[in-house]
């Protein structure tokens, strides 16, 4: 028997190589261009979210008729001071400041404010029946890298908090 010995390639060339490492490289910087847009968006979301879920707690507070100590309270205020800041306010039926509480935006961090014509813009959840009074809709933007977000906060006469992307403007 005779067995003849052929010389098999095994492995690939240096262009093929080179080929599929251009291919990844390429596909890694598409993947990071879209991840920064979306960093503006998230940071908006969030934000947006925080908000939300704080009106809905004024309104949740505002309909079982939350006591501070022994005043029961009549009005549940969010005031939105200026474009990185919102203040909460309980007050009682002489509408007299019962309790206040400030919260805000790390603007540095997250590049997130309120985009309102005028501050302070005020609204309030009324008991026992949770009617809402005043401003109804919250714009929120956030400008990261260029990438620009917006989301804004709904509140319907109904007592309805939605929230939704909307264009910038």
């Amino acid at each position: 028997m005779n067995y003849k010995f052929s010389k098999i390639k095994k492995g690939f060339s240096l262009v093929e190589l080179l080929v599929v490492m251009a291919i990844t490289l390429i596909m890694t910087g598409v993947l990071l261009i879209n991840n920064n847009s979306n960093k503006s968006a998230a940071a908006v979301e969030n934000a947006a979210r925080v908000v939300a879920a704080q009106i809905r707690s004024l309104q949740n507070e505002a309909l079982s008729g939350k006591q501070i100590g022994t005043q029961i309270v009549k009005e549940y205020h969010f005031i939105m001071s200026d474009d990185s800041t919102y203040v909460i306010q309980y007050k009682d039926s002489a509408l007299n400041v019962i309790a206040a509480g400030t919260q805000s935006f790390d603007i540095a961090k997250n590049k997130v404010k309120f985009v309102s014509g005028v501050f302070p813009l005020d609204f309030h959840f009324t008991a026992p029946g949770g009617k809402v009074s005043g401003a109804n809709t919250i714009e929120i933007r956030a400008d990261i890298s260029g990438v620009i977000a917006c989301r804004t906060i709904t509140i319907s006469l109904s007592g309805n908090v939605s929230e939704q992307e909307v264009p910038c403007t």
